[in-house]
């Protein structure tokens, strides 16, 4: 997992197990979703996108094949282009 200046860059599926067990210490300091972020993780099945994040970059959970549900807060004013594009199991967002 990459972070820079309150963006989170790059997460992988190794990545996830933390987003699971520590979800908390996953999001410390994420302002933002960089674009491709998520991209390709093909383990991932729901994320709550924390009040913490208020952007979604282009493409950042693009490729996403398991993911069924997300949970976007309030506090994010922004979503960029095809941000779940081709998330063909995608069928429930919260926002």
């Amino acid at each position: 997992m990459k972070k820079e200046n309150g963006i989170l860059l790059n997460v992988t599926d190794e990545d996830l197990n933390l987003l699971k067990t520590d979800s908390e210490k996953f999001w410390e300091g994420v302002s933002a979703i960089g674009e491709d972020a998520f991209s390709s993780c093909s383990s991932l099945t729901t994320v709550e996108i924390p009040d913490s994040v208020t952007s979604i970059g282009d493409y950042a959970f693009s490729y996403c094949s398991s993911l069924t549900t997300v949970e976007i807060p309030d506090s994010v004013t922004s979503i960029g282009n095809s941000a779940f594009f081709n998330c063909s199991s995608l069928t429930t967002v919260e926002i």
